[in-house]
């Protein structure tokens, strides 16, 4: 999997650099594991972030947290109405989570948005599930033959919580209050040969600031979708592959 963050440095070091200055969060203080400078973020000349940082981009009103969880994912985003989390790591991933939502002040997560079902990627949902009031659950339209997916999907059931799956070349876009929103793009074909391509692309919007998150999407769902990475990172201002 790679799990390195493009980022594009023209448009996004003003917008780090005011995650660095901590003076405008909303909710929380500040994030578990370091803060990663756009600029040189795990010594790579083109911003990229390496496994062992765990960034955060703060703009007004707008927490974004690329939690520390080693080879899988689970990122915060938090405004002032809504907390959403995309994607939810590994099993024993589960008290960095817990910790990071606390840290936020987070009571509830008002969507679970999972890009597909492979293990580092929804480990710790049927927990989250469990202890956490959930608004929806959000997923790709194919179901998985794993514990981790039992796990969700009963916990789902049990809590009466909406397993919502977008039809195949659709999308879901879900408010994250008056300034911003995230919009689910599901994948265009009924069947691929690795469940990777079945992820979920997410783009998150926020007072003209620009975010996208791929989940594991490989070249044919990258190419769906747009195709070239660096139309992308001109198109975006952060983009995590």
């Amino acid at each position: 999997m790679n799990r390195t963050i493009h980022t594009h440095i023209a448009k996004v070091c003003r917008f780090v650099a005011l995650c660095l200055a901590g003076a405008l969060l909303a909710g929380c203080a500040q994030t578990t594991g370091d803060t990663a400078s756009g600029t040189n973020a795990g010594g790579a000349g083109d911003g990229a972030v390496s496994d062992a940082e765990s960034p955060q981009a703060a703009e007004a009103g707008l927490t974004v947290v690329f939690m520390n969880t080693g080879k899988s994912d689970c990122i915060l985003l938090r405004t002032p109405e809504v907390c959403v989390l995309i994607d939810a790591a590994d099993e024993d991933d589960y008290a960095r989570i817990k910790d990071e939502l606390a840290r936020c002040g987070a009571q509830r997560i008002d969507a679970l948005c999972v890009s597909h079902y492979d293990k580092d990627h929804i480990g710790s949902a049927g927990l989250l599930l469990r202890d956490f009031p959930v608004g929806e659950v959000y997923g790709p339209d194919y179901t998985e033959d794993s514990a981790y997916y039992r796990a969700l999907e009963s916990a789902a059931k049990s809590r009466g919580v909406p397993f919502i799956k977008p039809e195949n070349d659709t999308r879901e876009e879900l408010s994250l209050g008056k300034e911003g929103r995230l919009t689910l793009y599901a994948p265009k074909l009924p069947e691929y040969d690795n469940d990777n391509e079945y992820s979920l692309i997410m783009e998150l919007t926020y007072e003209g600031r620009r975010f996208l998150f791929t989940g594991d999407a490989l070249k044919k769902r990258m190419k769906e979708f747009d195709g070239d990475q660096d139309a992308l990172k001109e198109a975006y201002d952060v983009v995590k592959l």
